[in-house]
């Protein structure tokens, strides 16, 4: 609606949109239009759109359009008072904006055709409805500091309201305001990625727009620290009212790694957001190991210990990682038959380190399963050419054969063996048993042996005492007062009837009786 302003041509469109508010809201009713005219007295003003009003003085009209001049009780020219806007005094220039407000006034019963149209009717007291207050007619919109909004009107975009209080009038279409909350640099509302598609040059007043294109990675910076990422063809908004905000391009079709500074930032980043966790793969390979980096499956560069971040919004990346240092690989419970067919468990140990990771990743693609493979299929191997003896008897040689069969297929896959051997040999319960019959049976005749030649040793030695006290007779006394002894030790009485001669004679013989 257009604003009227003063004298005879105000009046006229004040008429017509009485007659246009008659016809809308029914016959025989009658409307009050009011015009800005300058205050006679201090009154508070009335904001529209946060700009200062002139207060209101009402006009009358019929409900056929034409003005009343008189009060709302008294017929037209009855001798009422006039009303005071016909005045010329307070006249506004022409382009001076003067608001034009439509009330319902009141419904007249119907009456015959020459009174109609002719104002109120004769003789009955005017019924006047109440009019609407003012927090019917004007709406208030209060945006905070942190907040923008957008004034829609009949659905169509008029402007960006700033921080601030606005009233707004409602009888001029359907006023819609949608608030935008700045306190987060990224601004997630879809009317404002429409806005922008109509009106770009008012988004990017208030917004830093990060409109990317193919190939193109957008990181955003918020008061001198990383915001966000912004993926390859999509559009993000941040807000420049609260803070500013700065965008660097970053071309991801051609570079695959980012810069250092923003590893760090990164890695904090996607650990939160997982819209940046899906656009950047963060690589950590520790101290003692390497990393080899492929992009789309194919290896491109060996990375030393050190943090990295790389791009993976067009792209598949993975890291594959090795420890340098010494490890170690057991092999156990293998059941294998010796030679001689007998079954026993074997357990194996290898101590090795990865001495070249290129070539381990080009040979196999499992090193632990193709390295324990490997020891099995040795361990077999050489236990299987050799008896159970042989086994119990020689495991250096055994550790030493496993060895020689092992180095040269792990040195093609890249690996260096320290060290390899057989731990532990485990027979069955019968065959354990059967051995410890073996066993015990070798140790007794073992025994037996010894016992023998130790009795044969101590008769060889009697007769060689014999042979002295033959041909020595003081020897043979000699040996003869030892037997005494001995008998004497345990007789309680010795009685000696003969002499010495007697008692030897009678108690101990080595040489016989004379005759």
């Amino acid at each position: 609606m257009k604003d009227a302003g003063r004298g005879p041509g105000s009046v006229r469109i004040c008429a017509l949109v009485a007659s246009a508010a008659a016809a809308v809201t029914g016959r025989g009713q009658a409307a009050v239009c009011f015009r800005a005219v300058p205050p006679r007295s201090p009154t508070l003003p009335v904001r529209r759109f946060g700009t200062p009003c002139r207060r209101l003085r009402p006009l009358l009209f019929g409900a056929d359009g034409r003005r009343w001049h008189g009060t709302p009780g008294r017929r037209p020219g009855g001798g009422g008072r006039t009303q005071g806007p016909t005045s010329s005094r307070g006249r506004r220039s022409s382009g001076d904006p003067t608001p034009l407000f439509i009330w319902n006034f009141f419904r007249p019963p119907q009456r015959g055709p020459a009174q109609e149209g002719s104002g109120p009717p004769r003789g009955r007291k005017k019924q006047v409805l109440r009019t609407r207050s003012s927090s019917m007619v004007i709406k208030t919109e209060k945006i905070a500091d942190y907040e923008l909004g957008l004034l829609y009107r009949d659905r169509a975009f008029q402007k960006v309201l700033e921080p601030g209080v606005y009233r707004m009038l409602r009888g001029q279409g359907q006023i819609e305001v949608m608030k935008l909350d700045l306190r987060a640099p990224l601004v997630k509302a879809p009317e404002l990625q429409a806005l922008y598609l109509t009106h770009p040059q008012v988004v990017q007043t208030y917004f830093l727009v990060a409109d990317m294109g193919d190939g193109e990675l957008g990181v955003v910076y918020a008061n001198g620290k990383l915001a966000g990422l912004v993926a390859p063809r999509s559009v993000a908004f941040y807000g420049k009212l609260l803070r500013p905000v700065s965008l660097e391009v970053i071309d991801a079709a051609t570079e695959i790694a980012l810069p250092e500074r923003l590893v760090a930032p990164l890695a904090r980043l996607a650990a939160q957001d997982l819209v940046s966790k899906n656009l950047v793969a963060i690589a950590e390979v520790v101290s003692d190991h390497v990393g080899l980096l492929y992009v789309d499956g194919v290896l491109q560069s060996r990375l030393t210990p050190g943090r990295y971040a790389f791009v993976k919004a067009l792209r598949k990346i993975q890291v594959v990682t090795f420890d340098l240092r010494l490890q170690t690989l057991e092999v156990t419970g293998q059941e294998v038959l010796t030679k001689d067919r007998i079954g026993l468990r074997a357990n194996i140990t290898a101590v090795y380190r990865v001495a070249d990771p290129l070539k381990a990743v080009a040979l196999t693609a499992d090193l632990k399963d193709f390295l324990y493979k490997e020891l099995q299929f040795a361990l077999r191997q050489v236990v299987g050419t050799r008896t159970l003896e042989e086994l119990l008897g020689d495991k250096l040689g055994i550790n030493q054969a496993i060895a020689n069969l092992l180095l040269p297929k792990l040195g093609e896959a890249g690996l260096e063996v320290s060290s390899v051997g057989v731990k532990d040999v485990i027979l069955p319960g019968d065959v354990r048993e059967l051995m410890n019959r073996v066993i015990e049976a070798e140790k007794t005749a073992q025994a037996n042996v010894i016992k023998r030649r130790e009795e044969t040793a101590a008769t060889r030695s009697l007769l060689n005492t014999a042979k002295l006290m033959e041909d020595n007779p003081i020897l043979l006394r000699l040996k003869e007062l030892e037997a005494l002894e001995k008998v004497s030790e345990k007789v309680g009485n010795v009685v000696v009837g003969n002499g010495m001669d007697g008692v030897l004679e009678d108690l101990v013989r080595i040489r016989p009786r004379k005759t």
